[in-house]
């Protein structure tokens, strides 16, 4: 690789973390700002975080779509094909709305387990994606890759135990604890669905 070809891949991969930094701040930002304040004369408070993610992997979706038509996918390497021709539709609305779904349902558990459970199984989400590769695509991993998510689950659990929740009372506050885990179960499912699908 060249000098000069090496110096644009930098740019590129500065470019791309730099707007990926941007869109999740920004997204955040946003986000919390809808959810957490009361809006009109009756002072309401928005209660559609999954209309809000839809939208948002909708517009994804859309751009997906044109800039796969616009780059074309090359099949036998010159045989053109549409997007909408290809399985790869079928992913991109697999990743849209397992994306979509997934961060409501995970919220909806807070009502029903601690904030520290749910910002444990949300930060392991190595591990539901690693089991949806092996039991839905097939994939083998090479013993290290096994390792390393291992480790950074096990980083990721002792720095969270380490930083407890500052919410006080006791678990009896809170409401239906196997409901609340099984929402957590759906949303990791659904963020394993997602990350799996597109790495395919």
């Amino acid at each position: 690789m060249s000098e000069s070809s090496h110096r644009k891949s930098i740019i590129v991969l500065l470019i791309c973390i730099g707007g990926i930094y941007a869109s999740f701040l920004t997204w955040g930002f946003l986000q919390e700002q809808i959810s957490s304040q009361k809006f009109g004369p009756d002072a309401q408070v928005f209660h559609a975080p999954f209309f809000i993610n839809l939208i948002q992997n909708l517009f994804g979706f859309i751009v997906g779509c044109i800039y796969l038509s616009y780059k074309n996918l090359y099949v036998n390497k010159n045989e053109r094909v549409s997007v909408f021709q290809s399985q790869l539709l079928k992913s991109l609305t697999l990743v849209a709305l397992t994306q979509s779904l997934s961060s409501p349902i995970g919220l909806s558990s807070v009502e029903h387990v601690d904030y520290l459970l749910y910002t444990l199984a949300k930060s392991c989400k190595l591990i539901p994606v690693m089991v949806v590769h092996i039991v839905l695509y097939k994939k083998k991993f090479p013993p290290y890759k096994y390792l390393v998510a291992g480790i950074v689950t096990a980083g990721v659990v002792l720095f969270t135990l380490g930083n407890p929740s500052k919410k006080t009372g006791n678990s009896s506050c809170y409401g239906n604890v196997p409901l609340g885990l099984f929402y957590l179960s759906i949303s990791l499912l659904l963020v394993g669905l997602t990350n799996s699908t597109q790495d395919i």
